[in-house]
């Protein structure tokens, strides 16, 4: 899709600046020394997508609908593989026929099925992404604050997540929660001053700033989607950038704030089957 909004050279860098990988190096995470105080999108920890893969695996792995067929369950590394081009529905990544509009029937009743959903947030933990990494070696290298929130529409979908999040108590006096609705987000974030804004579809800064547009000053910010197909858009020369809308965008270029992408997973990812251990949550 082509940007709808023209931008000049001096516009392009702030996105084109502010891009960064996740893979883990000694001094990655002093990049990020300067920022005190940091929200992550629980949905950017711990991958959401993955979770609903692997429930429908175990509810309809018999209706032979899937990739691999009915007779196994691939490994974490592939499903992951498979998911990184993702659209707003994950199932079409996994099934044989992407294009059956019984697929997007099902997503749909998926969405609506508290139980399942229920079952997806209680095991999500187990599938951390890249970016979790990242954060643990923060919260070891830097005295950066780091607030987790939750943007569930449903309150009780946040309070199962929060609940299934453990916190190392050598970090718990630098991490926090925060139960955010996605209407409120951008004021919030503003009011709590946050330098860095983690969020998992930039689709949720846009609608907050459907609201909140005019009362809100951000003043150097940087925020970060992963870079997957739904937050990307694409102009003639083929540079990515960010999705954003033309309240986000100008909001973005008001006070030397930055937007860009993360990669949410790091290449070995997809080899390895077996999930990170983290010195900061467990799941």
């Amino acid at each position: 899709m082509n940007l709808t909004i023209e931008l000049s050279d001096r516009q392009k860098k702030a996105f084109l600046l502010h891009n960064h990988e996740v893979g883990i190096s000694e001094s990655e995470a002093h990049k990020f020394m300067e920022y005190k105080k940091i929200f992550i999108d629980f949905e950017c920890l711990f991958d959401i997508d993955v979770a609903i893969a692997f429930e429908l695996c175990f509810k309809y792995n018999k209706l032979n609908i899937f990739k691999w067929g009915n007779d196994n369950i691939p490994d974490v590394g592939y499903m992951r593989s498979i998911l990184r081009n993702k659209g707003t529905n994950p199932i079409k990544c996994m099934v044989k026929n992407p294009e059956d509009p019984e697929i997007d029937e099902l997503w749909a009743d998926i969405r609506k099925d508290e139980g399942f959903y229920a079952n997806v947030l209680k095991n999500a933990t187990s599938y951390p992404t890249g970016l979790y990494r990242l954060f643990n070696k923060i919260l070891e290298d830097t005295d950066a604050v780091v607030t987790i929130g939750f943007t569930f529409d449903n309150d009780k979908f946040n309070e199962i997540a929060k609940r299934n999040l453990i916190v190392n108590s050598e970090y718990s006096d630098r991490i926090s929660t925060m139960n955010v609705p996605i209407s409120d987000l951008a004021y919030s974030l503003t009011e709590r001053k946050f330098s860095i804004w983690y969020l998992s579809d930039i689709a949720k800064l846009n609608k907050s700033l459907d609201k909140d547009f005019l009362d809100i000053d951000i003043y150097g910010v940087n925020v970060f989607v992963p870079q997957y197909p739904y937050n990307v858009i694409t102009d003639d020369n083929g540079e990515s950038f960010v999705r954003v809308d033309a309240n986000s965008l100008a909001l973005i270029l008001s006070g030397g704030n930055g937007i860009g992408f993360y990669n949410p997973y790091a290449q070995d990812d997809f080899l390895s089957t077996s999930n990170p251990n983290s010195p900061i949550i467990n799941s």
